[in-house]
């Protein structure tokens, strides 16, 4: 990811007249030039080189799959590694039919289910701590100190008819 943006940096792209680093630092382009225009010319350029890097992965991570499959020695290892999985799944799943064990793993996915809740609720704490004190960090009665940060992503909206 660094080399991609340091290859980026480096590479001047006709639709922004400032390079990044200046664009990261204020958003504010050349004189006269919308900070908007600068920042969204920026996030359409990233999409590209996030969608190309993808396309670019998939392949090279198919090439890297397909040595496997044309040796010999690697297939005859892959068989026995299945056999072997096999047996042990049927293993497991004899183990996982007690009574105990179902009842122990039934708790273990509530367990699970509640700590993502719980995760969720204390986010949202957090969002409305941020928004009454402006602050960025949170200390907490134990105190540690611990910054309050935020993840943004794009997700393609879903086109209904």
């Amino acid at each position: 990811m660094l080399s991609l943006m340091k290859k980026q940096n480096q590479t001047p792209n006709p639709d922004i007249n400032n390079n990044d680093q200046n664009n990261q630092s204020d958003f504010s382009g050349d004189v006269g030039e919308n900070p908007l225009v600068t920042i969204t010319n920026l996030i359409n350029r990233y999409l590209k080189d996030i969608e190309k890097t993808k396309k670019d992965l998939q392949e090279k991570r198919t090439m890297f799959t397909d040595s496997y499959s044309n040796d010999s020695a690697y297939h005859e290892a892959e068989e026995k590694n299945k056999e072997i999985t096999k047996n042990k799944n049927k293993i497991k799943e004899q183990i996982t039919r007690s009574e105990a064990v179902s009842k122990l793993n039934n708790e273990v996915k509530d367990m699970r289910q509640e700590l993502k809740e719980m995760e969720i609720s204390l986010s949202d704490y957090l969002k409305r701590y941020q928004e009454l004190t402006h602050a960025t960090t949170f200390e907490s009665d134990r105190g540690d100190l611990m910054e309050i940060v935020q993840t943004v992503k794009l997700v393609k909206k879903s086109k209904k008819e």
